[in-house]
């Protein structure tokens, strides 16, 4: 065993033990993403059709997404805790010989697991907590360029016949993984374009395009945008055979494809417009930011890309060549609107960046003539990769730290009013509260209503195994809109009139008992460094005149900024709850109810639950005198206030606090 070999293993194992202890102590043991969250749900139903009935009842049905989470989290849920981590370390050791295949050079494949295991993107999302289908897209990646350079170099029936195997595969545990699939087409392409024998390799391509058909057939994993591979590859094998008795030149043939993945794309996108493209990238909540998401490997990744695409690299299999570049390009973007797939991006990018360290640290390595010159430059190589990996681990280490959204969710966009203050999350807190009330109940089925934000958290937290009571609730982010319209209209109408909603909601499913949540912010006026026990429903927002007189805004947030959005799914306009004209700015409008908007569900039970926590509760929006409410149907399970912001005007000063409200509804 040679000096690079040593080096290149000591680097995988080096890889795996850094991995595996970045992802292990960063785990919060409370998932950050809403995904993860639906992940935890359903790892613990073992019938598809049983986990969508639970979160849309009424509705009933699966959206692809909510099939390829099922089938990861089937796995995950067997594997244990902390399957994650075990994937992960089969991830890194495939992709070192991903990499030592492609390239011959074990220090090449070293230095790119160390970078990919030390990223700051795969630490986040690859922590046992963080745990979602895009757990399996580094192994199912490396597995499917590796059968690709397989069938290049073989060009065997059986060959292409693993490549779409791997290809399908890739995409049943991913619903982007078409992405790939495409990217892969596209570098199937370049081999009629620049290879030396100009052609296409049919069977591979064949193969690769059938195995799209599955996603677009089978009723619960319908994936249309699988159409756009499929399309693809059949164009590109269209092109390939009525030109293949001509022989175009490479500018020619270069056009040709282009022409043939646009038309593809064109075509799909009717298609999927016609059919009904199921997106789901509203599910997440997490923003993607390439800076720290990637750190060094947006430098390190481009270097690569400039040394992949100007070097004779690769040069014998110019579809995996092409296969990388593309695939880094439509991941960069695609990240957009999938956080998730950073991932894979920052897999290709540690292969690029792999490539690029071992050519610049090679040339330093090897530089110097006399013995000090030699150890100063290699000791110049050795601070440029320990570096680069250190500054990975620092920032996946600080982007660890932030606090998971069901801590935040509902201050989103108001952080920089004040100063927010690290606490406890009064979601867990009350979800805890309901769990033990529910485990303290001996009935088969309970309905939870809330706002579908918060679904997955709900059913998550509160998923068990059977015996456990069965939890259903009326609607979540990818559901139907029935639910969404039932939830909206029991917010929206007095009690007696959500009372009897809910009573023929709960017959209708035979939920034997029902609660409800809503979560909202509220201000609590701060006097001499004390606090009082005034409290104004929403988040206090001083701002100061030209004339040094201060005005104090109130913006809406939670449950009570939804108002608006629950009129408009029931197809009411929201100035049947408000007084638009006692809103000073847009924030306010949610609060500046008349007096059937105060009259609804939702206000009855922000008041009465702020009442309970031992405040005089204020919207000087509606009326200056203080609020009270009178609840003959529901009674409080518990109520959690916990300050999260501290703001200070000019000559006021507030205490934010986030509540989150349990109630149970009783029968009328």
């Amino acid at each position: 065993m040679d000096r690079r070999t040593i080096t290149g293993i000591m680097l995988l194992v080096t890889s795996i033990l850094a991995s595996t202890v970045l992802t292990y102590t960063m785990n919060t043991k409370v998932p950050f993403d809403n995904v993860s969250w639906l992940t935890e749900y359903l790892s613990r139903k073992p019938v598809l059709s049983d986990a969508c009935t639970g979160i849309n009842p009424l509705d009933n049905t699966c959206s692809y997404f909510i099939t390829y989470t099922w089938l990861s989290a089937r796995i995950l849920g067997v594997l244990g805790p902390y399957g994650a981590l075990s994937i992960q370390a089969l991830t890194l050791i495939l992709l070192f010989y991903m990499v030592y295949r492609l390239f011959k050079e074990p220090t090449i494949a070293g230095l790119a697991t160390l970078i990919y295991g030390t990223a700051p993107v795969a630490v986040f999302w690859l922590t046992p907590s963080n745990a979602g289908p895009h757990v399996f897209t580094g192994i199912l990646i490396a597995l499917f360029l590796l059968t690709l350079y397989k069938a290049g170099e073989v060009r065997s029936a059986l060959t292409a016949f693993l490549t779409g195997l791997t290809g399908l595969v890739l995409q049943l545990f991913n619903p982007m993984g078409w992405l790939i699939v495409e990217a892969a087409l596209i570098g199937l392409s370049a081999e009629y374009i620049v290879a030396p024998l100009k052609r296409v390799d049919v069977k591979t391509v064949s193969s690769i395009t059938l195995s799209t058909m599955p996603l677009l057939l089978l009723p619960w994993l319908r994936n249309t945008y699988s159409l756009i591979p499929f399309f693809t590859g059949l164009l590109i094998l269209a092109t390939s055979k009525l030109l293949e008795d001509r022989d175009p030149s490479t500018g020619a043939r270069l056009v040709l494809v282009a022409t043939a993945i646009s038309a593809s794309i064109a075509l799909s996108a009717a298609l999927i417009q016609l059919l009904g493209g199921g997106g789901y990238t509203s599910v997440f909540v997490k923003p993607y930011n390439p800076l720290i998401d990637y750190g060094v490997l947006c430098a390190t990744g481009l270097l690569g890309l400039i040394v992949l695409a100007r070097s004779r690299v690769l040069e014998e299999s110019p579809s995996v060549r092409i296969t990388i570049i593309s695939a880094t390009i439509i991941l960069l973007i695609a990240s957009l609107y999938d956080p998730t797939l950073a991932l894979a991006e920052a897999l290709f990018s540690a292969v690029l960046s792999g490539l690029a360290l071992y050519m610049v640290t090679g040339y330093v390595w090897s530089h110097g003539i006399k013995g000090f010159e030699t150890i100063l430059y290699r000791v110049i190589a050795l601070i440029i990769v320990l570096g680069i990996v250190s500054s990975s681990m620092l920032l996946a280490v600080a982007q660890n730290k932030s606090q998971p959204y069901i801590y935040t969710y509902d201050i989103q966009g108001y952080s920089n009013i004040g100063t927010p203050i690290r606490n406890e999350s009064a979601w867990l807190n009350a979800l805890t509260a309901l769990r033990q009330a529910i485990s303290n109940t001996s009935v088969d089925n309970i309905l939870v209503i809330s706002y579908w934000g918060y679904t997955y958290w709900i059913q998550g937290f509160l998923a068990e195994s059977p015996p456990a009571p069965r939890v259903y609730t009326l609607a979540h982010i990818l559901g139907g809109d029935r639910g969404k319209y039932i939830v909206s209209s029991i917010m929206l109408s007095n009690e007696a009139a959500a009372s009897r909603i809910i009573s023929n909601v709960t017959s209708m499913i035979n939920a034997e008992r029902t609660y409800i949540i809503i979560s909202y912010l509220a201000s609590i006026r701060v006097m001499m460094g004390n606090k009082t026990s005034n409290a104004y429903l929403g988040l206090a927002v001083p701002v100061q005149s030209q004339n040094y007189y201060e005005y104090v805004y109130y913006a809406a947030a939670g449950d009570l900024a939804r108002l608006v959005l629950y009129a408009s799914i029931t197809n009411t306009s929201y100035v049947d709850y408000v007084n638009i004209y006692n809103a000073r700015t847009g924030y306010e409008i949610p609060l500046a109810w008349n007096n059937k908007g105060f009259n609804t569900l939702l206000v009855q039970l922000a008041v009465d639950s702020l009442h309970r926590l031992g405040y005089t509760v204020y919207n000087e929006l509606y009326s200056y005198t203080p609020l009270s409410s009178n609840l003959n149907y529901f009674k409080p399970v518990a109520v959690i206030g916990v300050p999260v912001m501290n703001v200070t005007g000019l000559y006021s000063e507030y205490q934010i606090i986030h509540v989150v409200a349990v109630y149970e509804f009783t029968q009328q």
